[in-house]
């Protein structure tokens, strides 16, 4: 299994610094919805499955290909969807 983080550097050039700490971790093989009490600003997730997964933060539905990882921050958000069919490892940051 390869995996490839998906980085996108910031207007500088430089690659931003990762914010916040982990608040979740996510195992499993099926769909998540998860609520939280607080904002949560990070995500990360690695497919570790033979089947694209999605997830659902602020409105933006995002493919994780198999055998990718996502890594990234957002605005602020208290609500996950996840939708997979195989299995991930996942955390989140807040």
């Amino acid at each position: 299994m390869s995996v490839r983080a998906i980085m996108v550097p910031n207007e500088d050039g430089n690659y931003p610094v990762v914010n916040g700490v982990v608040r979740d971790y996510i195992s499993g093989s099926a769909d998540v919805e998860k609520d939280y009490d607080h904002p949560m600003i990070g995500f990360a997730i690695v497919n570790t499955g033979s089947a694209e997964l999605t997830f659902k933060i602020n409105g933006m539905t995002i493919p994780v290909s198999a055998g990718e990882m996502w890594d990234d921050c957002f605005e602020p958000f208290k609500n996950l969807q996840i939708t997979a069919t195989d299995t991930f490892k996942a955390v989140v940051r807040g």
